[in-house]
């Protein structure tokens, strides 16, 4: 019964170290795509600032040529503004999911070993019979 005790909380620390894993992975690429896509938005909203003060300075024909690239502009800010929105919804989701998956991955380890020391500490007593028991089956 104890080995069993034990394997479960084994597999549940195992676990945990697991889908921490992932969440920080995913985390981690959400915060990348965040970043790359504040960069496009800053890009675009210069290009659209230049385009704007283009079209004062431009006569009717080539700023309905401008209007339409300004349009364009904006356009493309929205949908940046709304990817940006969605990755944003996506890292609060994670972090909500996870709250350590923003400590750095030592607090994160410190943190699991905390949470199942009771576990390691019963591992670290069995005796070579019982451990290979445990990690055998």
């Amino acid at each position: 019964v104890e080995v069993k005790s034990i394997k479960f909380l084994l597999e549940k620390t195992v676990s945990d170290r697991v889908t921490l894993s992932i969440y920080r992975q995913s985390y981690e690429s959400k915060i990348v795509e965040h970043g790359k896509l504040m960069q496009s938005i800053a890009k675009e909203v210069r290009k659209l600032k230049k385009r704007k003060r283009a079209y004062q300075s431009l006569d009717q024909h080539d700023s309905e040529v401008t209007l339409a690239e300004i349009k364009e502009c904006e356009e493309a800010v929205q949908d940046l503004q709304l990817k940006l929105e969605l990755v944003e919804n996506d890292l609060d989701q994670l972090r909500a999911k996870c709250p350590s998956v923003e400590d750095s991955e030592e607090d994160a380890k410190e943190n699991i070993i905390h949470e199942n020391a009771s576990a390691l500490k019963l591992i670290s007593k069995l005796e070579g019979p019982a451990l290979r028991t445990l990690l055998w089956n």
